[in-house]
């Protein structure tokens, strides 16, 4: 390859891309009249800018469906953000008298707990209150209902 083939091999890439002015091609046309490598370089350069064009046109024609899809995304991610429950509580415990108000609350929350159940009947005592029932009574009347809730048997039962 001489040196004139490199010049011109240097220009090939411009003249495919289309960015070489009027006389520029012109020399490069009759340089490739006589020189077949560098028409076989030129003709390859061709092939390769096609075969480019082509792959990057068909990542053009999705590329509108893509972005929609990525802002959908980011929009429904963001909507969720707003919507979390976990992502409420945390902005809404930055503040220190949110702090303080959430402890308040847990406090009166566990002192009326305290007091209501306190009052309440204890499991032991309903137990002693059922034995002493039974023990004054002198028959039972025990009913076999099926899962419609039609009796199937009815029986008393005399107690001592």
């Amino acid at each position: 390859m001489s040196d004139h083939c490199r010049e011109f091999r240097s220009r090939i890439a411009d003249f495919v891309t289309g960015v070489l002015s009027e006389q520029e091609q012109q020399e490069l046309q009759e340089h490739l009249r006589t020189c077949l490598p560098c028409r076989d370089h030129m003709q390859a350069l061709k092939q390769e800018d096609d075969s480019l064009a082509a792959h990057f046109a068909g990542i053009d024609e999705d590329m509108a469906q893509r972005q929609e899809r990525a802002l959908q995304m980011i929009e429904c991610f963001h909507a969720n953000e707003r919507t979390n429950p976990a992502s409420i509580w945390r902005k809404t415990m930055r503040s220190r008298y949110s702090k303080l108000a959430t402890a308040a609350a847990i406090l009166v929350l566990a002192s009326v707990s305290v007091v209501i159940l306190d009052k309440s009947t204890s499991s032991a005592y309903a137990l002693d209150q059922t034995v002493q029932a039974l023990q004054s009574v002198r028959h039972v009347h025990l009913i076999e209902r099926d899962d419609t809730g039609v009796i199937r048997s009815e029986r008393w039962i005399e107690i001592g």
